[in-house]
C-alpha cells in the first residue's frame, strides 16, 4: 500500500529528477569543494586565516544547494514520507502495547501521552 500512495510515487518521481538534474549536480559540487576547504582549516577557529570567508562561502553554497526548487521539492517530499512511515510505525506499535516507545525524530509523535489506542482495520 505504501508504494502505492501517491507520498511514494512522488518521493520516487521528484528522486529521480533530482538525480538527473545537471544544475543540482553543480550546486552538489560547488558545495563539496567550499565545505573541503573550509574542513582544512575550522579545527584552527578563527586563528586560521581566511576562516570567517570560508564559512561565509560554505554556508552559502548551502543554502544555494538547499533553496533550489528541485532540492527543496525533494526534501519535502522526503519529509512527507517520513511522516507517513512515523505515523504507520506509532499505530503499529500502540496496538501491541502502549509501553512500546517509538524512536520518530518528529516531536509530533513525541509528545509522552499514553492514553488508550486501538487498531481499526
Amino acid at each position: 500500500c505504501i508504494k502505492n500512495s501517491l507520498i511514494y510515487q512522488t518521493y520516487i518521481s521528484l528522486k529521480e529528477e533530482l538525480e538527473n538534474d545537471e544544475q543540482v549536480n553543480i550546486l552538489r559540487q560547488n558545495f563539496e569543494k567550499e565545505k573541503a576547504q573550509f574542513d582544512k582549516i575550522k579545527e584552527y577557529g578563527f586563528h586560521a586565516p581566511g576562516y570567517r570567508e570560508l564559512q561565509t562561502k560554505t554556508q552559502q553554497a548551502k543554502r544555494a544547494l538547499d533553496m533550489y526548487e528541485v532540492v527543496a521539492n525533494f526534501r519535502q517530499a522526503e519529509n512527507q514520507l517520513q511522516t507517513l512511515l512515523d505515523e504507520i510505525t506509532q499505530k503499529i506499535a500502540s496496538c501491541v502495547s502502549q509501553d512500546i516507545l517509538i524512536e520518530s525524530g518528529n516531536p509530533f509523535f513525541d509528545n509522552g501521552k499514553k492514553g488508550h489506542h486501538s487498531c481499526v482495520s
